[in-house]
């Protein structure tokens, strides 16, 4: 039996006299929650409400609502029609009871229960040879109520509120005379702020169809893997790589220009503790390339001294990179560059400081080799778009020959898992592009990615593909 509750029936009118209420304080005198009169006993139920002002009871609480509301010090009584109410709810006639109990899963007393229209159609049943025990296919447990056959037990969440959170009492809106609607915080018996389990329910939910492979969200193409959209600041675990070939087969090779790579996958992080310590720079160098306000490239773009021209993708190069500061991480910035066949010149001289990006003292120059990777869409020979609003430089891969040198074998796995990628970016915009639609809706001057508007040749992982890649999957697979 659930904990009982002990108050008083308050009455009162609402909505400006025309509905009468029954209600009872739950955590404190100001929380009045309504009484349902399908909650109130046979006894209290035949009162008129304004009789049971003032009466003290007993009741409990389901879901944050009173209920099995009594007298105080006597036992719960149900109404007649509660009676029919509850019996129905165990799948008996009020007048009879069932000759033989059957288990609540099985398809004989199923088919007489009540299908919720969430579940719509139900499943076809499939193969279950090689599937036995809990999470095998059989029919669904309800969750309507506990069952002596079934499992049951609690579970305990702790949450952390990063963004605002909204928890409103609908039950408690109050309209001022301009119409506008005031919503209070929905709160819990003991005055706190309450936020229903159903809103973490859906989140179990998911993790459980993740983990058991469930089929009961069914997604188009759900024989292939579902591509995934990395959180932003996940970025710097991903370690550039290259594919190159290596003994007649191919392989993957980091490219993590001059820091060694962390637990994490991401470089050192910086010491707190230690005044001016900006960790050890990001992987790749920063080639500066559009002007973040109108996505065009920018006056002050890194073009070959000789010819003029912008750097392409996968373009092999030397360059000087200046090492830069930017609280609180570090970077490589381009300052000269060059194809790889043409010599370097002169180390050039310190950068001035731009805002926040500050030379670092004393100043650092390192001659690199890598390789340019350009994620816009180059439109022509002369003119090339950003693919997001505020996007202002491409990287050059590199690493330092004093950084060990990692190879991994590509495996057929990873190439597919390459492919899967970049046909669900392609088919994702596939209509977007045929209507014309070239761009983000929610960027001003950014175009799609060159991998979106690219061919066949852009889903395929081979010699000469630039890439990021994160540790757990390069070393399961090397291992």
């Amino acid at each position: 039996m659930n904990q009982l509750h002990q108050s008083k029936l308050v009455f009162r009118t609402v909505q400006k006299g025309k509905k009468k209420q029954i209600v009872v304080p739950v955590a404190n005198p100001k929380d009045l929650r309504e009484v349902r009169p399908s909650e109130l006993s046979a006894e209290l139920a035949a009162m008129p409400l304004e009789k049971l002002d003032g009466i003290e009871v007993e009741f409990e609480i389901d879901r944050n609502q009173p209920t099995r509301v009594r007298k105080k010090g006597e036992p719960w009584k149900a109404t007649a029609s509660q009676q029919v109410s509850q019996t129905a709810d165990k799948g008996q006639h009020p007048k009879s009871q069932p000759k033989t109990s059957q288990p609540s899963h099985s398809t004989n007393t199923a088919k007489h229960f009540f299908h919720n229209p969430y579940n719509f159609i139900p499943a076809l049943p499939r193969d279950t040879e090689r599937v036995k025990g809990e999470l095998a296919d059989h029919p669904p447990v309800g969750h309507d109520r506990y069952r002596e056959d079934g499992i049951s037990g609690r579970i305990s969440v702790k949450l952390t509120v990063k963004t605002p959170l909204l928890i409103p009492d609908a039950a408690k809106m109050t309209v001022r005379p301009d119409g506008h609607k005031t919503y209070p915080v929905r709160l819990g018996p003991d005055g706190k702020p309450y936020l229903p389990p159903t809103s973490v329910k859906g989140m179990l939910r998911a993790a459980y169809e993740a983990v058991t492979n469930s089929r009961m969200g069914v997604f188009a193409g759900h024989e292939e893997r579902l591509a995934y959209r990395r959180p932003a600041q996940t970025g710097l675990a991903m370690v550039p790589a290259r594919i190159v070939r290596e003994d007649n087969s191919d392989h993957i090779e980091l490219l993590q220009g001059t820091s060694p790579i962390g637990s994490d996958g991401s470089p050192r992080r910086r010491d707190p503790k230690q005044p001016g310590d900006m960790g050890d720079p990001m992987y790749a160098a920063w080639l500066p390339r559009w002007d973040r306000n109108t996505g065009d490239v920018a006056r002050w773009a890194i073009h070959y001294a000789r010819t003029g021209r912008l750097p392409r993708h996968r373009e092999r190069v030397k360059a000087w990179v200046e090492l830069i500061n930017r609280a609180p991480f570090c970077y490589w910035l381009v300052r000269e560059i060059v194809p790889f066949e043409q010599s370097l010149g002169p180390k050039p001289p310190p950068s001035n400081p731009r805002g926040k990006h500050v030379p670092a003292q004393p100043s650092t120059f390192r001659k690199i080799d890598g390789y340019v990777c350009v994620t816009s869409r180059q439109l022509n020979e002369a003119e090339d778009r950003h693919n997001i609003d505020g996007h202002h430089d491409e990287k050059v891969f590199f690493r330092e020959p004093s950084q060990p040198r990692v190879h991994v074998p590509l495996t057929r796995e990873l190439q597919d898992q390459w492919q899967v990628l970049i046909n669900n970016y392609q088919q994702l915009h596939a209509d977007d592009i045929k209507r014309g639609i070239l761009g983000p809706s929610a960027c001003r001057h950014a175009m799609w990615s060159r991998h979106v508007f690219g061919s066949e040749a852009e889903r395929e992982l081979k010699v000469g593909s630039l890439c990021f890649c994160t540790l757990g999957e390069m070393f399961q697979s090397r291992n």
